[in-house]
């Protein structure tokens, strides 16, 4: 028994023997394209395999060598007969033999199997197509919500960019076809101007574009009392810019908005500032303001439905072009208006305000009865007289060049002048805009200069009224 086992187990020994000799046993292996191969004639010898390798380069040719595979080579980062990455992002493919010498110089890489690795890849597994749709709907779910969380810290920032009109009023009797809703929203696209009180933006309400006036919380004053001139009964003029409604917003802060008529062309000043105007053009512009500033000087119907007023801001800057290229009068902060008994009322703390620029001389020199309705409207009429002058330098003919925009005493005083400098030019000097001779050489022209000059009357009761001025206007159709 004991020679039986014994038996067996030598015979495992010589097995085992015979095979690791097999396994360590010399193999010759063509040699060829790799460094390793040089000064060999194209041999080497190795206890593993013998290998040929190919890959495709980036111009588009193969790059083939033959070498030995030892076996501490034998690595899971290079196997046989398996497409690989060398880390340059080059397809490799690989092939093994050790069953004789030079195996490995009859066999061959296919360029057609590289292309197809370099297009497909052998690396990876390519993953399930409901899988990559999911992997899209999730980051596409991702994506709105960063959206979405981006856009409400702009609304947290700028909260009247999208208005839920929560306390309201709107014009029952308002020409719109179609009536506002305070529940509806008003979008803000963008600003289009700054004044004293407020920024202008602006906005679109069902389709229908519309200029928005916003006011801060603090500015309450002279929200309260510019809304209170549009909602005098009969405040509306094709050459008053017409009101549409307000809104009082708390989101944070409080914003005040008081939303009116938008139109593309903007202000006059804007307007006659971007090319020459015809003396038509120019007698249209004149025609209409006149209009809109004889319809707010006069009564209509007694102090209960639309009192005498007085704009007390008047420029070029508060008028706006209608496509028509008609004007209406905007921006009524500091209108004066008159209670039943005659009155005068005013914005509180208003008593000397307005653009210095215009301001006429009695106000400059503080000699206006502030009392009367009436002296207020005597300097609505010097104002409107610079206006007039800017228009008329902004027009040409073939025979009279355009003056070019400027701003009335732009080369005597500074861009933003205080009321002492106004007073000193205006009151001390005497000194009004240039007249230029050749204007008085066309008929609309010359109907022009003469209002200007009668406006800018130094004595308020020598100045023509609004509705003198608009008849006159009217006698050059």
């Amino acid at each position: 028994m004991l020679t039986s086992y014994m038996h067996h187990y030598i015979l495992i020994g010589l097995f085992g023997l015979v095979n690791s000799s097999e396994i360590h046993k010399p193999l010759l292996c063509y040699c060829k394209g790799h460094h390793s191969c040089r000064d060999k004639q194209n041999i080497c010898k190795t206890s593993g395999q013998c290998l040929v390798s190919g890959k495709k380069l980036p111009e588009g040719s193969i790059d083939v060598e033959y070498r030995c595979l030892h076996p501490i080579q034998g690595n899971p980062n290079f196997n046989c007969n398996f497409g690989q990455s060398n880390g340059k992002s080059k397809k490799v493919k690989i092939k093994c033999c050790k069953d004789s010498n030079f195996c490995n110089k009859n066999l061959t890489i296919e360029v057609s199997t590289l292309e197809e690795q370099n297009t497909k890849g052998t690396s990876f597994p390519r993953r399930p197509r409901s899988q990559n749709i999911l992997e899209w709907l999730l980051l596409g779910f991702l994506l709105a919500i960063v959206i979405g969380f981006v856009y409400f810290l702009i609304q947290r920032k700028q909260p009247c960019l999208k208005l839920d009109m929560k306390k309201s009023y709107w014009r029952p009797y308002s020409s719109c076809k179609k009536q506002m809703s305070p529940m509806q929203d008003i979008s803000l696209k963008q600003a289009i101007g700054r004044g004293r009180f407020g920024e202008v933006f602006y906005g679109e309400w069902h389709g229908r574009k519309v200029a928005v006036k916003v006011f801060q919380g603090h500015s309450i004053v002279s929200y309260d009392w510019e809304l209170s001139i549009y909602k005098i009964r009969l405040m509306i003029h094709p050459n008053i810019v017409a009101f549409l409604g307000a809104a009082n917003i708390s989101i944070g802060s409080t914003y005040l908005y008081l939303i009116t008529e938008y139109h593309q062309h903007g202000s006059l000043r804007h307007f006659i500032s971007k090319w020459p105007l015809l003396p038509s053009t120019a007698l249209r512009l004149f025609q209409s303001a006149a209009s809109g500033l004889a319809y707010l000087h006069q009564p209509i119907g007694g102090a209960v439905e639309k009192p005498e007023m007085a704009h007390r801001d008047l420029k070029s800057s508060n008028m706006l072009v209608k496509s028509d290229l008609t004007v209406c009068l905007a921006d009524f902060g500091l209108t004066a208006t008159c209670n039943e008994n005659g009155q005068v009322q005013i914005p509180l703390g208003s008593e000397k305000a307005g653009t210095p620029r215009y301001m006429a001389p009695e106000i400059l020199n503080g000699t206006m009865d502030a009392s009367r309705i009436q002296a207020y409207i005597a300097a609505d009429m010097y104002s409107f007289g610079l206006v007039l002058w800017e228009i008329t330098c902004c027009t040409s003919t073939p025979e009279i060049p355009a003056e070019g925009f400027q701003l009335p005493f732009q080369n005597l005083l500074t861009s933003k002048p205080k009321a002492a400098d106004v007073w000193k030019v205006v009151s001390v000097d005497g000194e009004r805009p240039p007249i230029t001779p050749l204007w008085r050489t066309n008929k609309v022209m010359l109907m022009l200069v003469d209002i200007m000059e009668a406006c800018w009357n130094s004595e308020p009761t020598a100045r023509p009224s609004s509705l003198n001025v608009k008849l006159l206007s009217e006698k050059r159709d």
